[in-house]
């Protein structure tokens, strides 16, 4: 196991979370926060809520934080952090940029927003980037992000566009 360091998180031991991606019950258990209560949950995914459980379990290993890092054209890189202090789980989205000292709290989900998050037209930036290096996936980046959201005006093909990255 080869451990992260993201400058100026303290906690856990950090590691790349990218084989999660690849999991279908990652995305229900990722994007839960989105749905109010569970029944939402089941009927948008349709998903196995027993093994999303078992998933959603791993996730949140004090032993290991999954982390997905998303590279920007600004040379930034958002970092999305699985936190798992016991009984503090929750989900980091911290910006940070090479020569800064440590990283800023973009959001964090953990049974609640805190943001100041990310607008429409900055989500869709970031997960259009092509890149070698982090999260590669266009459609896997712009939902690693939704969460982020903190943009009340959405355009009118707003939900087609998170509709195809879910079919995808």
């Amino acid at each position: 196991m080869h451990v992260l360091e993201i400058p100026g998180y303290e906690g856990g031991p950090l590691v790349r979370g990218d084989a999660y991606l690849d999991d279908p019950l990652f995305w229900p258990v990722h994007l839960g926060s989105s749905l109010r209560g569970q029944d939402a949950q089941r009927a948008a995914f349709g998903a196995d809520w027993d093994a999303a459980m078992e998933l959603y379990r791993r996730l949140s290993a004090e032993h290991e934080w999954p982390v997905f890092s998303v590279p920007l054209r600004s040379g930034h890189t958002i970092h999305v952090v699985y936190r798992n202090f016991v009984d503090e789980w929750g989900v980091d989205y911290l910006i940070h940029r090479p020569e800064w000292s440590a990283a800023e709290t973009l959001a964090v989900v953990d049974g609640h927003f805190m943001g100041p998050g990310m607008a429409w037209p900055e989500l869709l930036s970031a997960a259009r980037k092509s890149t070698t290096e982090g999260v590669g996936d266009a459609d896997a980046r712009l939902l690693l992000l939704f969460p982020t959201l903190g943009d009340a005006l959405l355009p009118d093909d707003a939900a087609a566009t998170l509709t195809t990255a879910l079919v995808t």
